[in-house]
């Protein structure tokens, strides 16, 4: 069997520590302000299933974002402006200035079309080219997203410096107890989620996946 401690080693950010490397992601999860014993439920599981930290859901940053008008918190008003960061410009050079400011990086691609790519039209780990560069100017912890659910490619991840955290959250909903799955060594077991986008299809139901029965 394949040696996955790294991915139980404990990582440090900020003023905490979390105990392994796998990170469940902020997403939305169709309960919004309406149902918050159902979204704290999802979260409990999570957390249950080796997720040690687990972010709140999505929150809106703009009128411009596809996210928008959704059943969730908002963080804007009208004085903000639409506009945009490119990994290879502006977005950089903001990462660059604000490198060891916060206590954690979580990035991923923004606009949730090219954020939640299905399985027909990217590889796992698709989003890497745009987001790995973060590492390489900050020593803070990163946490990165792409749909992982190969433990080999989050130990070469890890291993490689590309990512301090697994992030998830796709992943998280189709198996939200996929890393104790890796930590015992079931690793057959592990509902893979195949990017099918069912999970966020409609914003106006409690979030589901055709992969897990305990989320359904």
């Amino acid at each position: 069997m394949s040696d996955y401690s790294v991915l139980f080693e404990p990582v440090r950010i900020g003023p905490v520590t979390a105990p392994n490397r796998f990170y469940a992601v902020p997403h939305a999860t169709g309960h919004g302000w309406a149902q918050p014993k159902g979204a704290n439920a999802l979260r409990a599981m999570k957390a249950e299933g080796g997720w040690v930290t687990v972010a709140m859901q999505i929150c809106e940053i703009g009128p411009d974002t596809d996210m928008a008008n959704r059943p969730m918190e908002r963080i804007w008003d009208d004085t903000d402006k639409p506009g945009g960061l490119t990994h290879d410009g502006e977005g950089r050079d903001v990462v660059e200035t604000l490198a060891e400011l916060p206590d954690l990086w979580d990035v991923n691609l923004a606009g949730w079309p090219a954020d939640s790519q299905s399985a027909r039209f990217s590889e796992e780990g698709f989003q890497l080219p745009f987001t790995d560069f973060v590492k390489s100017v900050t020593s803070k912890p990163v946490v990165g997203v792409g749909r992982f659910t190969s433990p080999d490619l989050m130990v070469s991840l890890v291993r490689k410096g590309q990512l301090d955290l697994i992030g998830a959250a796709r992943p998280s909903i189709a198996d939200p107890f996929l890393p104790t799955k890796i930590r015992e060594g079931r690793i057959e077991e592990i509902r893979e989620c195949i990017g099918c986008n069912i999970c966020v299809s409609m914003d106006s139901v409690s979030v589901r996946s055709d992969r897990s029965a305990e989320v359904c």
